[in-house]
């Protein structure tokens, strides 16, 4: 069984429940610190969809839309799916380091829930390409200068552009270069 320790210095292990991950519907989630970590969950996940995000090609691609950034993602066959990412959100800002040619990218660490039952089922570790780290990291430098954040303004743009934007796909139009990983 896989044994990780993430970001908040939780240790998280395949096969245990976390219970404020039941909540019985679709999640996604990304959090950034040092080290990208995408949360997903869809309740009673199938063992083929488990396939796909332990092994299947992973895709990514970055849309901005109304000045909100959108990190667009694929495992396998599965369909795309978004999630938005604010880096304003956090109480002060981040240091998103750009890379030089040559390096390795920056690490992504996607975790799997059953959200039917809280269950972690799988875990995968993913280096981002230095393009995508580099598009992903400046944006969220851009946006964290831009601070404050006014929250009522934020939301009125997050449900404008998911009024427009209602599928991921719709959103991967406008996201331009797909990465593979």
């Amino acid at each position: 069984m896989a044994i990780i320790r993430n970001a908040a210095c939780r240790t998280l292990k395949v096969g245990k429940r976390y219970p404020d991950m039941m909540t019985d519907h679709a999640m996604t989630e990304l959090s950034y610190d040092g080290t990208w970590e995408l949360s997903m969950g869809l309740p009673h996940i199938m063992e083929e969809e488990l396939q796909d995000y332990r092994n299947g090609r992973l895709q990514m691609a970055l849309a901005d839309v109304h000045g909100l950034l959108f990190v667009l993602y694929r495992f396998g066959g599965q369909p795309w799916c978004d999630v938005h990412f604010e880096p304003r959100l956090r109480p002060e800002a981040m240091y998103y380091p750009q890379l030089s040619d040559g390096m390795f990218g920056v690490a992504l660490l996607a975790n799997i829930y059953d959200t039917a039952t809280g269950e972690l089922k799988a875990r995968r570790l993913a280096c981002l390409p230095n393009e995508l780290t580099n598009r992903l990291h400046g944006r969220c430098t851009e946006l964290d200068s831009e601070r404050p954040l006014d929250p009522d303004s934020h939301s009125w743009k997050l449900q404008q552009a998911y009024r427009r934007y209602r599928r991921s796909i719709d959103l991967l139009r406008e996201a331009g270069k797909v990465y593979d990983m």
